[in-house]
């Protein structure tokens, strides 16, 4: 397509400034200047309970104010009655219309923060006002001179340590101050989708090599919808031949910190005068991470005729893929003969079932997993019977919609096993082994974009090791104080004399094998639907393995790949022998 000057999406990104929003020259910038207030303090306290008990308590409060930009330049998502839509209650109503086989998708809008609805608001996203941080421990040091408990625990020799603490997380300013930027209004990012030669935007999949715009056989000036000179408040882009937006950011209103519940247990142990023992175990139990959701996901579980799409989409895929059924012999799927009209319909009539219709005219997409592209062709369907279902669909408003939230969590818990020697043998020695795990719903770092939870109707399935799972970890210090010449006197002396000699060691287990699943073009990941856009992806697909991996860890020389499989290399190795 490049060789023969193909556009596929001519896009340009237009900046705005003031209360109506005027649209400024191609490649006039836009700034920015946020003001975020922060407040914290804390009050603590230790106390001697008895004289081998400990007990040590503080509270904490942060108060950490959403950001307010000098001239009101932050964009939020508003629905027709100017009020900020929220992640749960837009994807609930999509489930909830689809489980009833019917449809939700309101236009959607775009306003300044100063012109929402109810007289506008102060901040991108609601204040949190419950940044409460309680810690307590306890410390035991028994003394048994005698008994079993003496033999354990020692006179002295044992402490017990055992605590709770809530910790709240800082806000990245990258979401802050920059994703409330990335609303349209202040940037305003237009695109035509499926250029042609005529001038016009024919939407996806509404080109071919014959009608679509060929950069120096139809003119050096790709098409783009036109941008008005000012935008009304909210803006609704594709509505009223408006233009239609391209991929953008915003904030749930219901954005907050996250925060981690901490636990912490151990016994050290003094084993003689030089050494000590200590076993335990940490616990860290995360809560309201950063996520991104792409509000355009395909709602699968829409149903007609008593199935689900999910389902007919299955039936098909296993036919097709693990029996190798040709497209006209797959069995009749009660959910596309309902969404499309049934076998006497336009799009159906020339074939036994609008189910064979489906098979035979998307069968690659059916068989290479690409649920977005499959949805978004059935609803161009002649006889497609739910209307526009997706914020990308007929007539579009924007090629996706991501909302950065706070429906994250994840957890780290671990055993530890510690042994530290002070003077042995003129060595300080720490030895520590780790046995833990890293579980979480595909943690983000907060300056991270264009990502989308792999369903957003189930976080539950982003649940996994996180890429930084390492269940075990060793390590080893020593501080090794030379003997000889001491004293460093003469030449000889205070060459040889006074050395340090200081090792490391540190060994860990493997990271977990993350296994994805990209179609189309770039990461494009559509399993289940989750990213209608080349430009979002899933950071993680949770895939579940079938069997043990067995490949090793030794890369495999020569190994062209088998059975259409490894193929896609050129280094000549290959992780497994036999690939396929």
């Amino acid at each position: 397509s490049e060789v023969l000057g193909l556009v596929g999406q001519p896009q340009v990104v237009y900046t705005r400034q003031g209360n109506s929003l005027t649209l400024q020259p191609v490649g006039a910038s836009a700034s920015d200047k946020s003001l975020i207030h922060y407040y914290q303090g804390y009050f603590g306290d230790t106390w001697r309970v008895k004289p081998d008990v400990t007990l040590s308590y503080s509270i904490g409060y942060a108060l950490e104010l959403p950001p307010v930009e000098e001239t009101g330049k932050q964009v939020m998502l508003v629905d027709t009655g100017g009020v900020p839509v929220s992640v749960t209650d837009y994807l609930g109503k999509r489930k909830s219309a689809a489980l009833q086989g019917q449809v939700y998708n309101p236009s959607l809008g775009f306003a300044l923060v100063g012109n929402t609805a109810n007289d506008g608001r102060k901040y991108p996203y609601d204040p949190f006002y419950k940044q409460w941080s309680p810690r307590v421990s306890v410390a035991w040091n028994p003394h048994y001179s005698d008994g079993v408990a003496g033999k354990l625990l020692g006179n002295g020799g044992t402490v017990i340590r055992g605590g709770y603490s809530l910790i709240w997380g800082r806000i990245n300013g990258v979401n802050q101050v920059l994703t409330p930027l990335l609303g349209v209004g202040l940037l305003q990012a237009v695109v035509c989708q499926g250029p042609t030669r005529t001038g016009n935007c024919a939407g996806s999949g509404g080109v071919d090599p014959s009608t679509v715009f060929r950069i120096g056989t139809d003119g050096m000036t790709a098409p783009l919808p036109s941008a008005s000179q000012t935008l009304a408040q909210p803006f609704f882009p594709g509505v009223g031949g408006a233009a239609v937006a391209g991929d953008t950011s915003v904030l749930d209103p219901g954005y907050r910190p996250q925060r981690t519940d901490n636990i912490t247990l151990g016994i050290q142990r003094q084993l003689t005068s030089k050494t000590i023992l200590e076993v335990g175990m940490m616990s860290r139990l995360i809560h309201n991470e950063t996520m991104q959701t792409n509000l355009d996901a395909v709602p699968y579980m829409t149903t007609l005729n008593n199935q689900s799409f999910a389902q007919a989409y299955s039936a098909l895929f296993q036919a097709m893929v693990f029996n190798g059924a040709a497209p006209g012999t797959v069995a009749t799927q009660p959910f596309f003969e309902a969404a499309l009209g049934g076998p006497s319909s336009a799009s159906c009539k020339a074939y036994s079932s609008c189910t064979a219709y489906v098979a035979s005219a998307f069968t690659s997409l059916i068989k290479n997993a690409q649920v977005s592209d499959l949805w978004g062709s059935l609803n161009k369907a002649s006889s497609w019977g739910l209307g526009r279902t997706m914020i990308s669909g007929s007539p579009a408003q924007a090629s996706s919609i991501t909302m950065v939230n706070s429906l994250g969590y994840g957890n780290y818990n671990a055993l530890y096993v510690t042994w530290r020697a002070r003077d042995f043998h003129n060595a300080t020695i720490i030895s520590n082994f780790t046995w833990g795990r890293s579980l979480g719903t595909a943690t983000l770092a907060q300056y991270n974009s264009s990502y989308t939870m792999q369903d957003p109707w189930n976080i539950d399935a982003n649940y996994g090791a996180n890429s930084f799972d390492y269940k075990f970890l060793y390590n080893l210090a020593i501080s090794y104080a030379t003997p000889w010449f001491k004293g460093q006197k003469g030449i000889l002396g205070r060459t040889l004399g006074g050395w340090m000699i200081a090792p490391l060691f540190y060994a860990q287990s493997g990271a977990p094998i993350g296994v994805s699943y990209t179609t189309g073009s770039g990461s494009y990941y559509q399993s289940f639907g989750q990213s209608s856009t080349t430009s979002i992806t899933s950071n993680a697909e949770g895939a579940v393995p079938i069997t043990p991996y067995t490949g090793g860890a030794t890369l495999h020389g020569a190994v062209a790949g088998s059975g259409g499989v490894g193929t896609n290399n050129t280094t000549g190795f290959n992780l497994f022998a036999d690939p396929a």
